[in-house]
């Protein structure tokens, strides 16, 4: 068994039934939780547990209570309004005569709205089925951070910012970004920032390489920002993949336990986009234009914490040379719940054309037969999920993800994808399913380091299922007795899963081929957002049990 990414989490709850519930298990204070369990339970109050639009015109006399939805308000509420587990979208016009609450969801639209009472918005982290012991966004600054907000809109913000690009990594260690940022003021806003890519472990601190740098632009091309243009220009290290894992899990396994979860290559050039985020839906499009060239990178030995006498897993060959695409980028999010969904749809749609340029893998297992690869080539990836309530205090999750080349033609490494690991297969080893990327080696470079000649599959398919309940625990005091001297609450979720997956080698390259159809099955505990899990494979050899850690959700 081993421990694949080590990370502390956020402590969860469970959900209690829709009509009543005990909004002291979602971290609220117990006088602040029962005055609104009183208005929640009233038989007056109107129940709102689907999607709903109140339209410009529309008077509800009394409280209003949301639960696990959205509400567009356009028109008025003569009473209190609480939301939890949802959000609240005000419209222009809209008006409360109450005060408004927001649990584990957002208020978006308020400065469009007549808002008589006070907002309270216990964030991310509050809501029952995500509960945390912090506090996100507490009515007692709200009118502060509004200030705040309106002095920014209005006369801009500038400063220097530090911070850390991408994820801790074995070919540069730290990247950190240091530069100043700029926004101006108004209406049609306009964003700049020039960073210097300083790396922690690139050669000594003469070396060039170890610095990059990456510079932006952004211009509202309207009031809301819901239409903007923009331009990049940057030389950086990037990941092959980065949708498996999040940037802080790859960063702490391989900073903590020397075990880096992406492969990376050099990108350097210049790219300019078009992004339509319409503020009154779910909806976030860009499509982008790029100019670069791409090169190989290799691994080095960055500080780990653990392991650090191991060597680094070897990085592959990409193809290298210049570079230009068209790329567009479809993102839907419907999810509600937090940051483990209950309820809702999730759909991210991205197609890459190459229009120009070369690529040239440069080195091969056959000596002189570099292999070029065509720059009239399409590429994609669909990743759609689905979202459920299954019972009081369960839910059900079901994920369809495809990638890879939609012409048919193989494609260079660097748009490749593999799988396995804790983030697609956990039940399998990292990247087992490469269609033979990894099956041998080559020497590359000024210092004849190991590569692998490719990086995985051309195109690949998978699929995830996940049903999730809970447990309660209560240890002292008394909910009934303000004067306890203690008590401890705690939920812990417990999970079982599915995954099944197969990989598909395109071109007439040997030691290249499909792989099986993977499967796997396993379980776990969730306290916040640690997870502990375990998988087997259902195929192959190894049946061993894996045993591996997440922060946040699977998917």
């Amino acid at each position: 068994m081993r421990a694949v990414v080590a990370v502390l989490g956020l402590m969860t709850a469970q959900a209690v039934a829709a009509q009543s519930p005990d909004l002291r298990r979602a971290g609220l204070p117990r006088h602040e939780a029962r005055r609104l369990e009183a208005v929640i339970n009233a038989p007056e109050t109107r129940r709102y547990d689907s999607d709903t639009t109140l339209d410009a015109g529309e008077i509800i006399e009394g409280d209003v209570y949301v639960h696990r939805a959205v509400l567009r308000l356009g028109g008025t509420v003569r009473g209190q309004l609480i939301v939890v587990d949802g959000d609240v979208i005000f419209l222009e016009g809209a008006e409360v005569s109450g005060d408004v609450t927001v649990i584990g969801g957002s208020a978006r639209g308020l400065e469009g709205a007549r808002l008589a009472g006070t907002v309270t918005e216990y964030g991310e982290g509050f809501g029952l089925l995500a509960q945390a012991g912090r506090f996100h966004d507490g009515r007692s600054d709200w009118r502060d951070r509004w200030a705040a907000r309106d002095w920014d809109d209005r006369w801009g913000k500038a400063g220097l910012s530090v911070r850390v690009a991408q994820n801790y990594n074995r070919v540069e260690g730290l990247p950190v970004q240091i530069g100043p940022s700029i926004r101006t003021g108004g209406m049609f806003q306009t964003r700049i920032e020039a960073m210097a890519v300083w790396r922690t472990d690139v050669g000594p601190l003469t070396d060039t390489e170890r610095m990059g740098y990456i510079a932006r632009g952004e211009q509202f091309l309207s009031r809301d920002g819901t239409l903007r243009a923009g331009a990049t220009v940057r030389s950086t290290i990037h990941p092959i993949e980065s949708w498996t894992l999040t940037d802080l899990e790859a960063s702490l396994a391989a900073a903590v336990l020397h075990e880096d979860h992406r492969d990376y290559f050099e990108r350097e050039g210049w790219s300019a986009y078009l992004r339509l985020s319409p503020p009154s839906t779910d909806i976030d499009l860009t499509v982008e234009y790029r100019d670069e060239r791409h090169r190989t990178v290799a691994a080095r030995d960055p500080w780990t914490l653990f392991r650090g006498d191991r060597p680094w897993r070897d990085q592959p060959l990409v193809g290298e040379g210049d570079l230009r695409v068209g790329a567009a980028t479809l993102r839907w999010d419907a999810r509600r719940g937090g940051d483990f969904a209950l309820r809702g749809w999730f759909a991210r749609a991205e197609v890459l054309h190459g229009l120009d340029g070369a690529l040239v893998l440069p080195v091969t297992a056959a000596p002189g037969a570099l292999q070029t690869f065509d720059s009239d080539f399409t590429t994609g990836l669909l990743d759609l999920r689905r979202y459920a309530p299954a019972g009081r205090s369960g839910s059900f999750a079901l994920r369809a993800v495809a990638g890879g080349s939609l012409d048919g033609n193989a494609l260079a490494p660097q748009f490749q994808h593999a799988l396995g690991g804790a983030g697609t297969l956990p039940g399998y080893a990292l990247m087992n399913a490469d269609c033979g990327a990894r099956g041998s080696s080559v020497l590359y470079g000024a210092s004849a380091a190991p590569f692998f000649s490719s990086y995985g599959c051309d195109r690949f398919a998978m699929v995830q299922a996940e049903y999730r309940g809970g447990l309660d625990f209560h240890f002292g005091g008394d909910d009934y007795d303000d004067d306890a001297p203690w008590h401890f609450d705690a939920g812990v979720d417990w999970t079982v899963f599915f995954d099944a997956a197969r990989g598909w080698a395109l071109g007439a390259d040997p030691a290249r081929s499909n792989t099986e159809t993977l499967y796997d099955v396993g379980a776990g505990l969730i306290l916040g957002g640690f997870g502990v899990y375990g998988a087997v494979p259902l195929t192959g050899q190894d049946r061993g049990l894996r045993v591996f850690l997440r922060l946040g959700p699977r998917f």
